[in-house]
C-alpha cells in the first residue's frame, strides 16, 4: 500500500519544498509520540519499503505533483515488494490538489473485479473450496495499470516513461531485498516447490526461477533482478495499459487463469492456483 500526502506540492516553490520520506513510518524522535502527528511542508511519501519512498520524494523534488508520486511509487512497489503491490491487484485513489474547495476531491475507484465468468452461486457454501479459494474463479481482474495509468493521464504531469524509469532501472539492474521480502518467499516454499499437480509444475515454473533460485530461499540483501518484469513495465511505457490487459501470450496471466477454471470444472483442481 503507498500512502502520500503532499497538499501544498501543487502550489509551492521548488526553493520553499522540504522533503521527508519515512518509508518505515517512524516518527521523528523530537515529536511527542502521544501527540498529533507531526506536520511537513512540502510533501511527504509513506510506504513500507524505503526504495519506494525515495522513488515519491525524488519525483515529487523533480517537479512532479502528488499524483506523478504516487503513481511512480506503486510501479515500485510492484518490484521491490510483489507480494502485497503487485500489477495484478487492485485499489483506490483520492486525490485533492491545493487550493481546490473541500468538496473537490476526486476518487479513483481500480478495485479488481470478479471475471466475467463467475457467478454468485460458485461462492456458494456448498461449492468446492478449491473453486472458492484457489481457483481462477476466485482471481480477480486487475485494475492497478489501468487505474494508476488514468490517475498519470488525468491528474498527473510527468510521462508514462517518467514514472515508470525508476521501477523499471530496479526491475534490470536489481536491488537488495528487504527481510521481509525473504521471509514471504521463504513461507511459500512449498507452495513454490514443484507440484504433484501438473498444473502447477507450469505455474510455479517462473516464480520459482525469480525467487527460489537453484531451488534456495532468497535470504535479506541478495541481489534480486528481474528482467522480464522489466520488459513487462517497458510495454506498459510504449502502449499503455493496453500493453497488460491485451497480451496474447498464451503462456500468460490470462491464459493460466482459463486453464485454472477449465481444471476446477473437470474436477483436477488439485492445489492449482492462479
Amino acid at each position: 500500500m503507498a500512502c502520500l500526502e503532499a497538499a501544498e506540492v501543487a502550489a509551492s516553490g521548488d526553493d520553499e519544498l522540504e522533503f521527508r520520506a519515512l518509508p518505515d513510518a517512524r516518527l521523528p524522535t523530537s515529536v511527542n509520540q502521544s501527540g498529533p502527528g507531526p506536520a511537513f511542508f512540502g510533501g511527504v511519501v509513506t510506504t513500507t519499503e524505503p526504495l519506494a519512498a525515495n522513488v515519491g520524494r525524488d519525483i515529487l523534488a523533480q517537479g512532479g505533483n502528488a499524483v506523478d508520486a504516487a503513481v511512480a511509487v506503486q510501479f515500485m512497489l510492484n518490484v521491490v515488494e510483489p507480494q502485497s503491490s503487485g500489477m495484478g491487484g487492485g485499489g483506490f485513489m483520492l486525490i485533492h490538489f491545493a487550493g481546490a474547495p473541500p468538496g473537490e476531491t476526486v476518487v479513483i475507484d481500480f478495485r479488481d473485479v470478479a471475471p466475467a465468468n463467475v457467478t454468485i452461486g460458485m461462492f456458494d457454501t456448498s461449492v468446492s473450496s478449491a473453486v472458492k479459494g484457489s481457483s481462477g474463479y476466485a482471481v480477480g481482474v486487475p485494475g492497478t495499470v489501468k487505474g494508476m495509468l488514468y490517475a498519470l493521464e488525468h491528474y498527473g504531469t510527468k510521462t508514462r516513461a517518467a514514472v515508470l524509469a525508476p521501477a523499471i532501472a530496479a526491475a534490470t539492474n536489481g536491488f537488495n531485498i528487504s527481510s521481509r521480502l525473504a521471509g514471504d518467499t521463504g513461507s511459500s516454499q512449498l507452495r513454490l516447490e514443484t507440484s504433484t499437480n501438473s498444473l502447477n509444475k507450469g505455474y510455479y515454473a517462473e516464480a520459482r526461477g525469480v525467487f527460489r533460485p537453484n531451488g534456495n530461499s532468497l535470504s535479506t540483501g541478495t541481489l534480486l533482478r528481474q528482467p522480464r518484469l522489466a520488459t513487462t513495465l517497458q510495454a506498459i511505457v510504449a502502449r499503455g495499459a493496453t500493453a497488460f490487459y491485451s497480451c496474447a501470450d498464451p503462456s500468460g496471466i490470462a491464459a493460466a487463469i482459463v486453464e485454472t477454471q477449465t481444471a476446477t470444472r473437470s474436477g483436477n483442481s488439485g492445489d492449482a492456483v492462479a
